[in-house]
């Protein structure tokens, strides 16, 4: 799909997911993501997610924690 690498190198690079065997899978803080915010949403594409609950909570988290791991620096 269009643009799905750059959504993807972003939940990355906030552990949210990983690449493992070829595959894109949950970490642990993307699965307690989804628990507390999104495991309510509808069977139906995202972009009609705006107007459901936890949506507004799970961006802000989101953001929050795309900002933390942009403006750190990494350790090698």
């Amino acid at each position: 799909m269009f643009g799905t690498e750059l959504h993807e190198a972003a939940a990355i690079r906030c552990g949210l997911v990983e690449r493992a065997s070829g595959d894109v899978r949950a970490t642990p803080a993307g699965l307690d993501l989804y628990e507390r915010h999104l495991r309510h949403l509808p069977d139906m594409a995202a972009n009609y997610w705006q107007d459901q609950p936890h949506v507004a909570d799970a961006v802000t988290e989101i953001n929050r924690t795309y900002d933390q791991a942009t403006t750190e620096t990494p350790t090698t």
